[in-house]
């Protein structure tokens, strides 16, 4: 998995100016979520450009580690309590 990753460190700049952010929502669905990340990385567009935000509706599998993994390439964002879809 770690070959489908790209070289670039999320964290390590900060600053950088953000033009997309690729949201992926998630509850549950840890046999779907690598797919889910990897799609956002292979995009044409600049890795520099671009953020991925993965948030987590308080999942009860494997998620969180899942999302973990991916360490400074990703934003996790990892809600306490389900709130499931907005209206």
């Amino acid at each position: 998995m770690t070959a489908d990753k790209p070289q670039s460190d999320y964290g390590s700049d900060m600053n950088r100016r953000i033009k997309v952010s690729i949201v992926i929502t998630n509850y549950n669905y840890s046999r779907y979520l690598n797919r889910s990340i990897r799609s956002a990385f292979i995009q044409n567009y600049p890795t520099e450009k671009y953020e991925i935000i993965v948030v987590d509706d308080s999942s009860s599998d494997w998620s969180r580690e899942i999302i973990e993994s991916y360490g400074r390439l990703i934003r996790p964002i990892f809600l306490e309590q389900n709130v499931g879809l907005a209206d």
